[in-house]
């Protein structure tokens, strides 16, 4: 009996290994541009969500902060103009309330808040918040109703950088399979991790490239409900017993105090 199959394999074999030639199906490099729009259109697409997040400085303290940036936070978001955002860590307790008409920020460890009567959209918002008073709620890149467009007008390339996995649960089993996403900025960088089955956002990493050390902050998201409900009262605000309401200084009237302050101060 003639091996004529067997022979002729055994030939195409030793040619596959003299010329390096793979036969194993080449799998195309995931497109980072895409993973971000697909990101963008999961989060823009869903009319309510919820998730929580922690945040991780190593130890470093950034310029203006008293302490290294440890923090705990949850968000719910209603679209198109609700959303909350309760931000917990070492002896600094704050919220953020819209309910489509105003915006409280209530400070739990001092006691006191403040409301700045404003009708938007949540884009609307962390707009006015950003120019008025110089700053936007935490993970606010995550609520607005086109995160790719947003995180695109402040970084200057994306690409993609791997396969990660994020363990979770008893020992790391049951760990999120996770595109890694580079983002280039002027000043940080970040990667962001999401989720392969989802296109959820899962994990990201800053590093601060303008400040000595370049530090890192490593946010871990999680407990995302797309679908859970949620009380039209969860976005209402309802001052504690004591709880001092105090007006909110926009960046302009600070920055016209400070000579006072400093006078007498010296």
């Amino acid at each position: 009996m003639r091996l004529t199959k067997p022979k002729t394999f055994a030939v195409v074999s030793t040619l596959a290994l003299m010329t390096g030639v793979s036969w194993a199906t080449t799998v195309a490099t995931p497109d980072a541009d895409e993973i971000l729009r697909k990101t963008s259109a999961t989060l823009s697409g869903a009319k309510q969500f919820h998730f929580n997040s922690e945040t991780d400085s190593h130890g470093v303290v950034l310029p203006g902060r008293m302490r290294a940036e440890n923090a705990k936070l949850e968000v719910t978001v209603m679209r198109p103009n609700h959303f909350v955002s309760k931000s917990t860590s070492a002896g600094d307790v704050r919220h953020f309330y819209f309910d489509g008409k105003s915006l409280t920020v209530f400070d739990a460890t001092k006691h006191f808040y403040a409301v700045v009567p404003e009708k938007a959209s949540i884009d609307g918002l962390l707009a006015m918040i950003e120019s008025k008073y110089g700053f936007t709620p935490p993970l606010g890149e995550l609520v607005v109703s086109n995160m790719y467009e947003d995180v695109r007008k402040k970084v200057q390339s994306v690409s993609y950088l791997g396969h990660g996995n994020l363990s979770s649960g008893f020992l790391g089993l049951g760990g999120v399979d996770c595109y890694r996403v580079k983002l280039n900025g002027k000043h940080v960088d970040a990667e962001l991790w999401v989720g392969v089955k989802d296109s959820l956002p899962r994990q990201l990493i800053t590093t601060h490239k303008m400040i000595a050390g370049q530090p890192k902050l490593t946010v871990r998201l999680s407990d995302w409900d797309l679908s859970g409900p949620i009380s039209p009262g969860a976005f209402e605000f309802h001052p504690p017993k004591g709880a001092m309401k105090i007006p909110m200084k926009t960046t302009a009237e600070i920055k016209a105090l400070r000579p006072a302050l400093l006078k007498k101060k010296n």
